[in-house]
């Protein structure tokens, strides 16, 4: 074999890999979210969300993102990660992309991360 590595420690590489890529998506995101605040707490006040609450649900969620991505990558046996992501993302995909500016595109690649992080979950 090229590694010299035991079947245990490639599939416990193998599984930080598949969670460092299912991060990516998040990890992504948050530059904008953080850099471009005050244009992202207009966005979420355009989809009928009060504008005094839209910087403290933008800020909670770039929180969760970040607890989210730390627990889920550095965390394996931990469901915490998946769990506070999918808190995050199962709102955000009604409000922003069903409810206020359907995208199905957006729908589509949500519901798939959310079947992701299930999967991950259930399999802890």
């Amino acid at each position: 074999m090229f590694f010299n590595l035991s079947r245990k420690n490639l599939k416990n590489f193998i599984d930080t890999i598949a969670r460092v890529f299912i991060s990516s998506i998040f990890i992504n995101a948050l530059p904008t979210m953080i850099f471009d605040f005050s244009y992202n707490a207009k966005y979420i006040s355009s989809t009928g969300i009060y504008q005094f609450l839209s910087p403290f649900l933008l800020f909670s969620a770039i929180l969760l993102i970040i607890i989210g991505i730390y627990f889920f990558i550095l965390r394996k046996k931990s469901n915490m990660g998946p769990i506070i992501l999918l808190v995050f993302l199962i709102p955000t995909t009604f409000i922003i992309h069903v409810f206020a500016f359907p995208d199905i595109g957006a729908i589509i690649r949500n519901i798939s991360i959310i079947g992701v992080l299930m999967i991950t979950i259930l399999r802890n």
